[in-house]
């Protein structure tokens, strides 16, 4: 049975009103995501002042192993708050991705561009680095600081400290274990970076396509009867 066109445009606003709610669930998940960060790093800027003012609890032969583990879980928490942010990426990607269809939908409808904010607006304003002149979007610039503050917390500080670590242990175990955490901080990094890279670059358009390629499916099961 074929839907009228005002009952189609109903249903689709209705999905789109819920689709808009999740995106703003996921705005504050980001944000709150970007809060732990930033709280880490105070948390370990407030480690090292204390490390500076208590010269006992310096990297030495003693407590090396605690030092050695404490280095190891930086990056693993950083990296984790890093994909905790492109976790929240991806799922308002794809949101936008399937409001884009509905907007397609709504506007062929009513035989004129109703809806364009997904279609037209968020692809020009939050890609560009200066969609219009006059305009630039911050974005690149909180990105870019983002991207300095991680690697400061997933690689900068834990390198630092393998280098401490490295020049107080005295066998090859420790050095081993040494080069083991490196291995682990940068392939950490490496994959955060990748994923960050392919969700943020690559995955616009492709998601829409597969939206509108099962919308033009038939409805029917397997057997050719509906489901």
């Amino acid at each position: 049975m074929a839907i009228e066109d005002h009952v189609m445009a109903d249903l689709l606003m209705r999905k789109y009103s819920l689709l808009k709610q999740e995106v703003w669930a996921h705005i504050g998940f980001y944000k709150a995501h970007v809060a732990r960060f930033q709280l880490m790093g105070t948390a370990i800027l407030a480690a090292a002042a204390y490390v500076i003012s208590n010269p006992a609890t310096v990297p030495n032969n003693k407590n090396w192993w605690l030092w050695w583990l404490a280095t190891t879980l930086f990056p693993v928490m950083a990296n984790y708050l890093i994909f905790d942010i492109i976790e929240s990426q991806y799922a308002m990607i794809l949101l936008g991705e399937r409001m884009a269809t509905i907007e397609e939908d709504v506007n062929r409808i009513a035989g004129c561009r109703l809806l364009i904010w997904e279609t037209f607006g968020a692809p020009m304003f939050w890609q560009s680095f200066r969609p219009m002149p006059g305009v630039i979007n911050p974005d690149w610039f909180l990105s870019s600081f983002g991207l300095i503050i991680a690697t400061s917390m997933a690689v900068v500080i834990p390198s630092f400290l393998y280098y401490l670590l490295w020049n107080v242990s005295g066998g090859s175990t420790r050095h081993a274990s040494v080069i083991a955490g490196l291995v682990i901080m940068i392939a950490a990094m490496a994959a955060s970076v990748s994923c960050c890279l392919k969700i943020l670059l690559s995955t616009r358009g492709k998601p829409r396509a597969f939206f509108r390629q099962i919308l033009s499916a038939s409805p029917s099961g397997p057997d050719g009867k509906a489901d």
